[in-house]
């Protein structure tokens, strides 16, 4: 990952990786700009990673976050089609999708 982000020019833009939400904070800053790409569909605990995000962003922090939506039109295909020909278990492993509830500001701030 470090390669990438070095490749991209983002040689200050740490990367971590980590079983969520079980990583060593103590090692981390407080950021000001946190991104979870197509990450949090697949943690068991979700609340408990959001309360992760929030203690790890700044105060006036920006997170951003991307997920499946379960009602797309391209998510409803790549079910079917996985449904009548399995060519991946990924649905075995997704756990949260995003809903109508957090795309118009479902989501809340827990810390």
């Amino acid at each position: 990952m470090r390669g990438a982000a070095r490749e991209a020019g983002a040689d200050d833009c740490p990367v971590h990786a980590g079983n969520l939400p079980h990583i060593d904070q103590t090692t981390l800053e407080c950021a000001d700009v946190l991104i979870s790409s197509s990450v949090i569909e697949y943690v068991e605990e979700l609340e408990e990673t959001l309360a992760l995000f929030a203690r790890l962003m700044k105060s006036r922090g920006i997170l951003i976050v991307s997920m499946p939506n379960v009602h797309s039109v391209s998510r409803s295909y790549q079910r079917l089609s996985n449904w009548i020909s399995p060519r991946s278990d990924v649905y075995r492993y997704i756990r949260h999708f995003s809903s109508p509830a957090s795309s118009n500001g479902g989501w809340r701030r827990t810390a």
